[in-house]
């Protein structure tokens, strides 16, 4: 019997909130019962007290803590579990059971703030936790790197499980793009809000755009960053949306000039992929897990150097970098899109979501039409080009690109370990509607094109290059 403590879980979701409600579905297989004040349609549900959530402060912290140690070892005990899953690195201390806890970061430990409770926790609490569960998943490699250095885990111990966006809900929705840059996430002091907005204060006044900072209000670093807006004198640009509903990210990000996320450190970067599948530009920091959540598909910056953060966001701004999107070239995002579940709790699937007109084909002879989407020819923003397959449909087949495919779910260009069959390749255009699509496998008899492009074929090599469309 699996138990799941979801004690933790917020009203208004966040974060780690966020991550357990995305991540209980995948795991109904296991018919687990979830430790919730409120039942959740489909699963089995034991009632727990309510009021044990961050958003009752430290006292909520300080109840669910106790309640942890206390109540939840007779809980287990009573429902005959057997295992217990926490999707927070909370279990009670001393106890014989068996469980599973999720590691998200070590930002405490890596700005330590002496007088804070929550760095007390996590040197004297969390490392106890984790040397008595059974096994830890760590949201990025990153991540596991750190659990490794601040608490001594082996890697033996560690699963790395990346996060993944709703693609339901995260996806291209055709509306007109408009003048702001936005922040989402909270107003610590790790977030670099304060460096950002300074960066945001030296763009020229002819680009008139806004900053639009989301999340919600902190009474202990918020009235320091309006502070620092007015001081500034950046006046009503700068814009604190507080607590943005989930039903409005995907509207907000469809029409931004950008997402900008200029951490200090960060376990994953989760708004970073829901950016990209909604087709909207990233200029993110090029420290901890940003870089191995964003590849190439993102404009990396130095988080420290505010005239990096400031070019950056004029790169973004500038007219011709709105023009690749209002021409219809097209923008790759190939991402991690969805976990499925298996022995190890969860599995990778890759899900290809695209705003693209128009499409490029590649035809790989004897194996027919592989669509093809490529990112915007401002390259020093989306970088490199991305081919992408249906793990499903290359499942059957021996050659190296499949190959590539079946390992990792996608190809990018200048992959040593591709060698296309054939060499050569000949591309050509079709002009679908600009609504999302998935990548697909077509056979050579039925490309829609209606033939060869006109475009000379040349080595696989120079197409794989940086393409300039």
């Amino acid at each position: 019997m699996v138990l799941i403590n979801l004690a933790f879980l917020m009203e208004k979701p966040t974060g780690i909130s966020t991550y357990a409600l995305n991540l209980i579905p995948q795991l109904r297989s296991l018919d687990p019962i979830l430790l919730t004040p409120h039942p959740k349609a489909g699963f089995r549900h034991h009632p727990i007290p309510p009021g044990l959530t961050p958003e009752q402060g430290l006292v909520g912290h300080l109840k669910r803590l106790l309640w942890t140690q206390f109540a939840l070892p007779r809980l287990h005990r009573d429902l005959g579990g057997d295992l217990l899953f926490s999707p927070l690195p909370e279990a009670p201390l001393g106890w014989a059971g068996r469980y599973v806890v999720t590691v998200y970061d070590a930002i405490p430990l890596r700005f330590p703030k002496p007088a804070s409770p929550m760095t007390l926790y996590h040197r004297l609490y969390v490392p106890q936790v984790l040397k008595q569960a059974q096994h830890l998943l760590c949201i990025s490699q990153a991540t596991a790197d750190d659990a490794m250095a601040f608490y001594g885990v082996p890697a033996q111990k560690i699963t790395v499980t990346p996060l993944a966006y709703d693609r339901h809900r995260y996806r291209p929705l055709n509306l007109p793009r408009r003048n702001y840059f936005l922040y989402l996430g909270r107003h610590d002091p790790y977030k670099n809000l304060q460096r950002a907005i300074a960066a945001f204060a030296q763009l020229p006044p002819s680009l008139d755009c806004e900053f639009w900072l989301g999340g919600s209000f902190d009474r202990r670093y918020t009235p320091k960053l309006q502070q620092q807006v007015q001081e500034l004198h950046l006046g009503d640009r700068v814009k604190f949306l507080d607590y943005i509903n989930a039903s409005d990210l995907p509207i907000l990000l469809n029409q931004a000039l950008a997402l900008v996320f200029p951490s200090l450190w960060e376990g994953f970067g989760l708004p970073i992929l829901e950016a990209m599948a909604c087709g909207c530009p990233v200029m993110a920091s090029h420290v901890a897990s940003i870089p191995e959540v964003a590849g190439d598909a993102a404009l990396l910056v130095d988080p420290y150097n505010l005239q990096q953060l400031s070019d950056a966001m004029v790169v973004l701004a500038k007219e011709e970098c709105d023009r690749s999107f209002s021409n219809g070239v097209a923008i790759a995002f190939v991402t991690l899109a969805g976990r499925q579940p298996d022995n190890s709790v969860e599995r990778s699937c890759i899900n290809c979501r695209v705003l693209a007109t128009p499409n490029t084909q590649l035809f790989i002879p004897g194996h027919g039409i592989l669509h093809v989407y490529v990112r915007s020819s401002v390259s020093r923003v989306f970088g490199r080009l991305n081919l992408a397959s249906k793990l499903g449909d290359a499942s059957t087949c021996e050659c190296d690109l499949c190959g590539v495919i079946r390992k990792y779910g996608y190809v990018t260009c200048g992959s040593p370990n591709l060698n296309l069959p054939g060499g050569d390749i000949a591309l050509c255009n079709i002009s679908p509607e600009p609504t999302p699509v998935e990548a697909i496998w077509n056979r050579r008899d039925s490309r829609p094109c209606g033939g060869p492009s006109q475009r000379p074929p040349g080595p696989a090599s120079r197409f794989l290059g940086r393409p300039d469309v």
